[in-house]
């Protein structure tokens, strides 16, 4: 029957429901009631089409004493080798029902069947295979539901044939769901088969799969509570796992087998996850238990993992089988005993949540080890492990609300000594508040004189800048054979970097320097340092005046303020340049010519730390087209955002690139890329730039 029919036949059924007058009729409702037809089912092994027919004589066949029956246990013989199997069963009618649509409900079949009902064929399930090769797809766990043609039901003898193959070593044959069998009408079988099986299993899912979400929003909002991720947990896997091990599965429109492998990963932990959750609902930092109960939560979660890792990592069904039986129920004794002992040792401490955990404990397991019990075919009833799930979240709910109780009762005690506490602190708090009133007056006070303070520094800060810009030149100076343009950009109002240029006729100064530290006396040093440079107006070596300088220097300095400079002299008639270097980053020469760069390296100490100062001094000659520039470590330690620097590789880079640039635009350039790699407009130190070009 396909489900395009059943979903029709559902919306039939919905006045149905509210109709009490429609019934099995008298002659339907007890022949196939398999309660009542203990000993009339006939067995066979082995395969021949004659058994379906309804005249043949199955006189001599195996009688079956009760249902569920598994033809593959050893002890049955001679059959349990037997590949096929065969089931028939006589049904006396006294009369032929009117002409409305019957229907035939099996309880699930392992595995494939064909069934025929006074030879005619009604319906098959599963894939049936002469060699006996595993179809992709099973049916050991349907319900069969098979509707009757018109006319197959006879006044009289009627006998119902079922055939069987089986897939497994062990289990074959009418096992699960008692061997339950029913015939009436269809409306009627589908509304006991939807509303009173299916209906109330779904209830049952959606009411634990909504406790275990709600659990989980719990432990969302509060991580500490563990015992809320735990119990959501096993919550949802009870949830999937008795909605995929029933016939609602049937109507999922999903792999067969990726169904099982997800039951199998669902079933195997969930009972080490449940004591998980006692573990972290009784144990706490005042209540912690004993080292072997330590030992044994580690064990139990490791098999565990391992078992839900077999449905992932092995294909084969039975394996997943075997290993259910062999290792799963063993650790599920284990972990049975386990919560066992946890509750025993919060009850000898007299915990009152542990004696309704207990009561809870022992009827989901009832109905746990009745679940595993029928699995094996050792019952005749269904499954209600899901019955003793719900029964156990009542229980719970009774231990959440006296924990509850329990929490506002301790709340409204708490209450009571703060609000003793309250008053006590707040006549406390009504002293220092008037002590704070008068030290926020006196602060106010401060803060005032400190604002008037601040803008006389920022009025004197202003003034040391408009000094600073008088000293250093505003214009790029001319100078026949050379092209010069100097650059600085202070971090502050005033910065500690400064350069120099004077053209003496034939001779011409470049100097750039930095003083250690930054504002006021940064300035004052550059200043003093500036100063004394100008004072020198007869041609000197670079040597003779870094000497001169630092002797200026060392008598202003004070708490080891210092100052690094590189200084050169140009011949204008010879390009012979000298220079010397005191503690300083070293100039970059760029010959296009020959494509390379020119580190001018010089040994020397900075101005101002020594009374007497040690610099070498060296020399080169300049060619046309090369250009020579000086700078600070302003610009070649320029961070980005990520720390990274500038560094001198993308400066002699950019050289590169801007090599057919004046030196005034090669300056504007290089700021705007600084920016542009700082991702901001304002700098970290003070920017000095002297660009020199040999025309």
């Amino acid at each position: 029957m396909n489900r395009r029919r059943i979903f029709i036949l559902l919306l039939v059924m919905l006045p149905a429901w509210l109709h009490a007058a429609v019934t099995v009729p008298r002659e339907l409702s007890v022949p196939l009631d398999i309660a009542d037809a203990r000993g009339e089912w006939r067995f066979m092994g082995g395969d021949d089409p004659a058994y379906r027919l309804r005249e043949y004589d199955d006189s001599s066949w195996e009688t079956v004493a009760s249902m569920p029956h598994n033809w593959k246990d050893r002890r049955v013989r001679p059959h349990e080798s037997s590949i096929f199997g065969w089931y028939r069963i006589h049904l006396s009618l006294g009369k032929v029902p009117p002409d409305r649509q019957l229907m035939l409900r099996l309880g699930p079949i392992d595995d494939a069947d064909e069934t025929y009902f006074n030879g005619i064929l009604i319906g098959r399930t599963g894939a049936i295979d002469a060699a006996g090769r595993a179809p992709r797809r099973h049916a050991w766990d349907r319900v069969r539901l098979y509707p009757l043609p018109c006319g197959a039901l006879r006044q009289g003898d009627n006998v119902l044939a079922v055939r069987v193959q089986s897939y497994f070593d062990d289990f074959a044959g009418m096992y699960y769901d008692g061997g339950r069998a029913l015939l009436g009408y269809e409306i009627d079988l589908l509304h006991d088969f939807f509303a009173a099986e299916n209906v109330s299993l779904l209830v049952f899912v959606v009411v634990i799969i909504a406790v275990g979400l709600y659990c989980l929003l719990l432990y969302a909002r509060r991580p500490v509570s563990r015992e809320n991720l735990f119990f959501g947990c096993s919550c949802l896997l009870f949830g999937v796992y008795f909605t995929l091990s029933s016939a609602l599965k049937n109507f999922l429109p999903f792999d067969f087998m990726a169904m099982k492998r997800i039951e199998y990963i669902c079933l195997f932990p969930v009972l080490c996850m449940f004591v998980d959750y006692l573990y972290a609902f009784f144990y706490n930092a005042r209540n912690g238990p004993g080292r072997w109960q330590r030992y044994l939560l580690v064990f139990n979660n490791a098999v565990a993992l391992v078992s839900m890792l077999v449905p992932i990592v092995f294909t084969d069904y039975m394996v997943w089988w075997w290993y259910f039986g062999h290792v799963v129920v063993a650790h599920w004794a284990f972990c049975f005993l386990q919560i066992l002992w946890i509750i025993a040792e919060n009850m000898a401490r007299r915990n009152r949540d542990a004696f309704y955990l207990l009561a809870g404990v022992i009827l989901a397991m009832v109905t746990l080890v009745n679940d595993v019990l029928s699995i094996y075919a050792v019952l005749p009833w269904g499954r209600f492990g899901h019955i003793g799930y719900f029964v156990f979240i009542i229980f719970l709910g009774v231990v959440l609300a006296n924990r509850y109780v329990r929490t506002q009762r301790e709340i409204e005690r708490l209450n009571v000594g703060l609000e003793r506490l309250v008053e006590e602190r707040t006549g406390e708090l009504m002293v220092v508040n008037d002590s704070l009133v008068e030290r926020t007056r006196e602060l106010s006070e401060a803060y005032g004189a400190l604002r008037e303070r601040n803008v006389v520094m920022e009025e004197e800060l202003e003034i040391a800048r408009l000094i600073m810009e008088k000293v250093l030149p505003r214009s790029s100076p001319e100078k026949r054979g050379y092209r010069c343009h100097m650059a600085h950009i202070p971090m502050d109002k005033v910065g500690g970097d400064f350069y120099h240029y004077c053209d003496k006729g034939d001779v011409i100064e470049l100097m750039v320097a930095d003083v250690s530290g930054h504002g006021l006396p940064g300035a004052f040093l550059s200043l003093i340092t500036k100063m004394a440079l100008e004072g020198v107006t007869a041609i000197a070596t670079p040597s003779q005046m870094m000497s001169h300088l630092n002797d200026a220097v060392f008598r202003a300095t004070v708490k080891s303020n210092y100052i690094t400079s590189f200084l050169c002299v140009i011949n204008a008639r010879t390009n012979v340049m000298s220079y010397c270097n005191a503690g300083h980053l070293p100039a970059l020469l760029y010959r296009p010519v020959e494509g390379d760069f020119i580190e001018l390296q010089a040994k020397g100490n900075p101005l101002g730390l020594f009374g007497q100062l040690r610099v070498e001094e060296k020399s080169l000659r300049l060619r046309p087209g090369e250009r020579l520039v000086l700078f600070t470590d302003g610009i070649i330690e320029c961070r980005a955002s990520g720390g990274e620097m500038y560094g001198t590789g993308r400066l002699k880079d950019f050289i590169v690139r801007t090599a057919g640039e004046t030196p005034g635009a090669f300056a504007d350039i290089l700021v705007g890329d600084l920016r542009a790699f700082a991702g901001t407009k304002g700098f970290e130190d003070d920017l000095t730039l002297v660009v020199l070009d040999v025309l």
